[in-house]
Order: C-alpha cells, then structure tokens, then sequence
C-alpha cells in the first residue's frame, strides 16, 4: 500500500540531493502508521552497470527507463557515486516508523513530527490539519 504524503522537503549532503517526504499509512481498524519515506535507490552505477555500457557518445551516464523491473525517476549523486533513484517510495531506516491511532494522534504522530523536525517546515499547519481529518474521519 503507497503511504498518502502530507509533505515533502529537499535535503542534500556534499554529494547528494534528495526529497524527504512525511507520510501516513492506514493499516485499518482505525490504526495508522507515521514514517518519513524517500525514492528508493537501486545502487551505484558503477556497480550496476559494466564501464563500456555505461555512457553515452558524449560521456554522459546512459539513465534507462527501468531496470530489473523499476523505474527509474532520475539519476542521482555526482562523478563516480551516482546511482538510480525509482519511483518506489521506501520508509527512512533511520528515522523509522510509529504507530498511532485518533487516541494517540497528539502524543505520538506530533512528537514524531517534532522529533524529525517537519513541525518547522513551511506548509505543517496544512499538513497536520489534513492528517488530523483523515485519521478522525475513519471514526465516524
């Protein structure tokens, strides 16, 4: 099941850029699930694909379509740490994932929003009004 996304940041490093994206899933009986999600990365290039297959006439790293059955969104990182970004979004290992319901919707999807920093992003109030309604929806 995709997660429905709240919002979404861009965070980058020294070699990379990559968008970060609050999100919920419903898992049912009233139960929801809050975790910070990103594309999935496939691997380096470098090992995916052999040297003498991978540019192109002018030098450029081939991006294709898909690959073993993904597709791919774009071609990420800089000269010899790229890899391919999909379309799959994937939970982030490191800020991991919390379980919460309408009951505990303030103490534990708000701290986990505090915690990860999203309640100081432009756009939140919009955000957690729209997590609030679809979570006490359910209820009814």
């Amino acid at each position: 099941m995709e997660p429905i996304i709240l919002m979404s940041r861009e965070n980058s490093n020294r070699t990379e850029t990559w968008e970060e994206m609050l999100g919920i899933k419903d898992l049912g009986n009233g139960k929801w699930l809050i975790s910070e999600y990103r594309y999935n990365m496939l691997g380096w290039v470098a090992d995916l694909i052999p040297e003498h297959q991978r540019y192109d006439e002018e030098g450029n790293i081939k991006v294709p379509n898909e690959w073993n059955g993904q597709q791919i969104r774009r071609l990420v990182g800089d000269l010899g740490n790229e890899s391919f970004e999909t379309y799959e979004l994937v939970c982030d290992p490191d800020k991991g994932e919390k379980q919460f319901d309408a009951s505990t919707l303030f103490n534990v999807a708000l701290d986990y929003c505090r915690l990860n920093e999203w309640d100081k992003r432009e756009g939140f109030r919009k955000a957690w009004q729209k997590l609030i309604a679809l979570v006490t929806q359910q209820q009814t």
